[in-house]
């Protein structure tokens, strides 16, 4: 996942905040078998914070994550093309969202 070092975030709440991220201390990187996470981890070793996952699929995540788990805002493009972007919860897209299909079809509203 050499391309992890040179990703560009693809939404607009994380592109303003992504160089200052890199300079952060508690900025890393941890690999796992199916994807790369760049971002902050924290002492205990997680995933807390502002962070990126890329899936060797091409899936991405960007957003605020805690304990290890999405959670706050993000967003979220799938590697069939589809993108949501809004609120997670315990890893899983909850509250306020919009899902953007490819064909042009949105939903904006409440996840549960």
């Amino acid at each position: 996942m050499s391309s992890l070092q040179s990703y560009l975030p693809q939404s607009k709440f994380l592109k303003d905040k992504w160089k200052t991220l890199r300079e952060q201390l508690n900025c890393g990187i941890q690999f796992y078998d199916d994807a790369a996470y760049l971002g902050e981890i924290s002492d205990m070793g997680l995933r807390d914070g502002i962070g990126i996952l890329i899936y060797k699929t091409s899936r991405v995540y960007e957003g605020e994550w805690f304990e290890d788990k999405r959670q706050g805002r993000g967003f979220e493009l799938y590697q069939n093309g589809n993108i949501y972007m809004g609120e997670f919860n315990r890893g899983k897209a909850e509250g306020k969202g919009k899902y953007i299909w490819t064909n042009g079809e949105t939903y904006e509203g409440e996840w549960y």
